[in-house]
This record gives structure tokens, C-alpha cells and sequence, in this order.
């Protein structure tokens, strides 16, 4: 399972992705964050996914199923969405041939989830470029914690 998020304060502003793969008995095999540089929240989305997609084909993982919190990236990748923006597109596009590479892949709609995703980000730093930790925690995968240098006033 893959569990990932991303998110910009300001849209577009200073953004950071996150996600976790989990083995089919729950069991955390790798969690990753970063800063991503200036983009939108969708785009943070896009990137995050991509990376953990990316990580789990690295691993030779041959199923995953993805959890997000965007319910428009994952109606876009079904395909109930049409991608109008030209760097989202990109993105979907990258998506699109990363997930060629499974056997199989299922993105459900985030109102279809039973269990919120499990990890916080936050920026260790007070500006740009910063490093981005993780926490493991009972709690939703978009609360994304700033400093108060870059919270929106």
C-alpha cells in the first residue's frame, strides 16, 4: 500500500511532499519526505505520488494500492476528470506510464477510505531550501505543519 501527499502554502508556494509504503501485512517499509520546491498544492499531489510510485517500482513491487487525499488527482487518473492544466498534465502523463510498470493499481477516491493515511510533514527550517521530516502518527497525511514564517497570515 502507498499512502502520500503533498501540499504548497501559499498556491503556489514553498511545497513538500510525503508518502509511506506499507507491506500487505501494514508494516512500514519506507517513508520519505522533501521539499519540492514553489508549486501548487495539485501539483505537490502529482509529485508526491509520483515518487512513491517510483520507490515502489524501485523496490519491484508489483502491486500497490494508493491512497490520497485529493479527490482530484485521483478522478483524474480515473479518468472522471479531464486534465486541463498543462503542468498537471505532465504530471498525469508520468503517472500514467510509471503505473505501466505494476501488474497492478488501484486508486481509490479518498471519500472511499476507511482509514486515513498515518504521517505529518512539517519544514525543520524557517525558509526555503529546508529539510522535511516525517512523523509516523495516527492522523491525517495532509496536515502539514509550518513555521510560523510561512504559515498564511
Amino acid at each position: 500500500m502507498v499512502f502520500s501527499d503533498g501540499g504548497a502554502r501559499g498556491n503556489p508556494g514553498p511545497a513538500a511532499i510525503a508518502f509511506i509504503i506499507q507491506s500487505e501485512t501494514g508494516h512500514t517499509v519506507i517513508a520519505r519526505s522533501r521539499y519540492v520546491g514553489v508549486c501548487t498544492n495539485n501539483q505537490a499531489e502529482y509529485r508526491a505520488l509520483l515518487a512513491a510510485l517510483e520507490t515502489a517500482v524501485a523496490r519491484k513491487t508489483e502491486k500497490v494500492i494508493c491512497h490520497l487525499d485529493s479527490e482530484l488527482v485521483a478522478k483524474q487518473l480515473s479518468g472522471e476528470y479531464t486534465v486541463k492544466n498543462k503542468e498537471l498534465k505532465q504530471l498525469w502523463e508520468k503517472v500514467q506510464d510509471t503505473t505501466k510498470r505494476f501488474k497492478e493499481v488501484k486508486i481509490p477516491l479518498p471519500t472511499e477510505l476507511k482509514t486515513p493515511p498515518v504521517t505529518k510533514t512539517y519544514f525543520t527550517t524557517e525558509s526555503p531550501p529546508c529539510n522535511v521530516k516525517t512523523i509516523t502518527r495516527s492522523q491525517h497525511l495532509s496536515s502539514f505543519i509550518y513555521p510560523a514564517s510561512m504559515r498564511a497570515r
